[in-house]
Formats: C-alpha cells, structure tokens, sequence
C-alpha cells in the first residue's frame, strides 16, 4: 500500500494525529492534576471541619460548665441575700444593751457628780 492510497499514511493525517495525542495527553494529565489537587483539597478540608467541630463542641462544654457555675452562684447570691435581710431583722428587733448601758451610766454619772 502506498501513502496516496492509505489515508492512515499521509503525512498531513499522521501530523494531526500526532497533535491530537500529545493534546489528549496533555488533557488528561491536566484532568488528573486537577483531581489530585480537588482530592488533596477535600482531605484538607475534612481535617479542619474535624476541628473546627472538635472546636465547637469544647467550647460548648466551656459555656455549659460556665453556665453551671453562674446558676450556681446566682443561688448562693440568692441565699446570701435571703440570709442578709435574717439577719438584719434579727438585729433589729434586738435591744441595744451596749448603748443602754453606756447610756445608763453617762446619765448616772452626771446624778453623782458634785460640785
């Protein structure tokens, strides 16, 4: 067979051919480059997703714990300020025996003073 005859052998085909090879490989070598890095991506991202939820949750459990301990003492603010005005009524209806007394002698002093 010669080359006027066999389409496959002429010089301007087997040239194109060429070409579209070499383009066919240059494309999928990009295609595969571009699946490496899309893979590469998505690995990375599924890491800082497991932190960034890994994260999340600790934080969650700080605001529990703090939120825990500010209803614990908002209670013991509660009690202290119940147990303030207890004692403050107690107080109160007490007498004032210091003062009478001082009271009871400043006066009886003076009953006794001569001049």
């Amino acid at each position: 067979m010669n080359s006027a005859v066999d389409p496959k052998m002429n010089p301007k085909y087997r040239e194109k051919r060429a070409k579209n090879n070499e383009a066919a490989k240059k494309s999928r070598k990009a295609r595969k480059d571009r699946e490496s890095a899309t893979m590469k991506e998505n690995t990375n991202l599924k890491i800082e997703l497991k932190e960034a939820r890994r994260q999340a949750a600790e934080s969650v459990d700080q605001m529990q714990k703090i939120a825990n301990e500010f209803a614990k003492t908002t209670t013991e603010l509660e009690y202290y300020k119940q147990e303030y005005h207890r004692l403050q009524t107690i107080i109160e209806q007490q007498p004032y025996p210091l003062r009478d007394v001082t009271n009871r002698q400043k006066y009886e002093a003076k009953e006794y003073v001569t001049f």
